[in-house]
């Protein structure tokens, strides 16, 4: 999918029109995304207000810029203010969720605040902002997402400055905690979860599920939780033997927390018919499974959906593509029969990294815990299977090569490793060398 950003200028004030196209320029979506800023003076006190799309009043900043910053002159109050109504425009632009923000989201945010375009994304934006000032504005963000109590994406975006700006990397330099599951933590982690007795049976099949599913096929976590049974679709190879694939797409009855990035967003059921909905890497994206996990979410499914059977109660019920057949999502809560909340899964994960003796990032979360997952499918691609950034990019559901540098991290000691085999393979070509001029 493309994306055009264009910014049409309203009173000098940028009001942004957002359009959408498939690989072949045909249509798919516009919208427009206009964050407007007041100042109002009572009693010789200017408050600033930001409004949103639908000029309803956005009370966090409301609460920062007149409240917190009260004492603050108001010239640096407007500074904060222009930032913050910024990054709003971005997260309703590209629809992310705030507490969702990861590093993919941050390279998207510095390149719109950059004014840099890629294959995928064109920028028609008058005003650019240099390195600095995108420094400037990130430690401002910081400040403000910090105290709308989001530390962790205050913590992906502390990290992403300390990559900006080498005077903040020495804070980080005796700190190196990876961001990837690499796969002996995942054998690791899948023993841990089976052993675990302070939760239930289904539950460690549940979550031994989720795990799996986001390490060896890259789902990220909105994508896992958002499964439904309509999307696992088995299909025969070339040779005749049957493989598993899932379908990852966005659903009118999905939560925020369910929602598939860089899948098309749908307010109406009426999209599920339309061919861009039904076309791969616009409306949907596919990523493969293996036998073994397919039959281990299916054996989980079976033995939810006999517990919930017991009490009356059925699967979570989540909207039907193919209109014949009702559809639940894949996991749901213990008791309830609603999707899994991601704090349950996020509170457990944490718990079982401490257990396991994983670092937990506290000092700096430089990545959310779960989305780690996604990072280790990733180093798994490149370092265990070898598999070169231009294939790899496929798996991962990535749009060019660079696009993976941000999944990349090498520890120290794998970089130790890839030199030591690198030197050998030296030392091997000046002796053969060495040799054939002796002969």
């Amino acid at each position: 999918m493309k994306r055009v950003v264009e910014d049409i200028r309203y009173k000098n004030t940028p009001n942004y029109k957002i359009t959408c196209y498939t690989e072949d320029n045909k249509l798919i979506s516009k919208k427009s995304v206009y964050i407007s800023m007041k100042q109002v003076n009572i009693n010789g006190f200017v408050y600033i207000l930001l409004f949103d799309n639908n000029h309803r009043l956005l009370e966090a900043p409301y609460r920062y810029l007149n409240i917190f910053k009260s004492k603050v002159s108001i010239g640096t109050r407007l500074n904060i203010a222009y930032t913050i109504k910024i990054f709003y425009e971005f997260l309703n632009i590209y629809e992310v969720e705030l507490n969702e923000i990861d590093y993919e989201d941050v390279v998207l945010l510095y390149n719109f605040l950059a004014g840099i375009n890629t294959s995928n994304e064109v920028l028609k934006i008058q005003k650019h902002l240099t390195t600095h000032q995108i420094i400037i504005n990130f430690n401002r963000l910081i400040a403000y997402i910090k105290f709308a109590h989001h530390k962790e994406v205050a913590d992906v975006l502390t990290y992403s400055i300390a990559q900006l700006d080498t005077k903040n990397v020495r804070n980080l330099q005796n700190y190196n905690c990876p961001a990837f599951i690499s796969l002996n933590q995942m054998r690791t982690i899948h023993n841990y979860i089976l052993n675990d007795t302070s939760i239930d049976e289904i539950t460690r099949m549940e979550y031994d599920c989720i795990y799996r599913i986001m390490f060896f096929a890259g789902l990220r976590r909105g994508e896992a939780l958002g499964l439904t049974l309509e999307d696992f679709i088995p299909y025969k190879n070339t040779k005749g033997q049957t493989n598993y694939k899932v379908l990852i797409r966005n659903r009118v009855s999905d939560r925020r927390y369910q929602y598939a990035k860089r899948c098309m967003n749908v307010t109406d059921k009426s999209i599920y018919s339309t061919s861009d909905y039904q076309r791969e890497n616009v409306g949907y994206q596919t990523a493969y499974i293996s036998k073994s996990l397919y039959d281990g979410i299916e054996d989980y499914y079976v033995a939810k959906a006999m517990q919930f059977q017991k009490t009356g109660k059925t699967m979570p019920i989540a909207d039907s593509i193919m209109e014949d057949k009702p559809n639940y999502y894949i996991f749901s809560n213990i008791t309830k029969p609603t999707p899994l909340n991601r704090y349950s899964l996020e509170q457990y994960t944490r718990k079982m990294f401490i257990d396991l003796g994983i670092a937990v990032d506290t000092k700096v979360r430089t990545t959310n815990l779960l989305h780690r997952f996604r990072h280790g499918y990733a180093m798994y691609l490149l370092y265990v299977k070898r598999i070169p950034k231009s294939e790899a990019k496929h798996y991962m559901r990535q749009r060019s090569d660079d696009s993976l540098n941000v999944y990349d991290n090498p520890t120290q000691e794998m970089r130790q490793e890839m030199m030591s085999k690198l030197m050998e393979g030296i030392d091997e070509y000046i002796i053969e060398n060495k040799t054939n001029q002796q002969e």
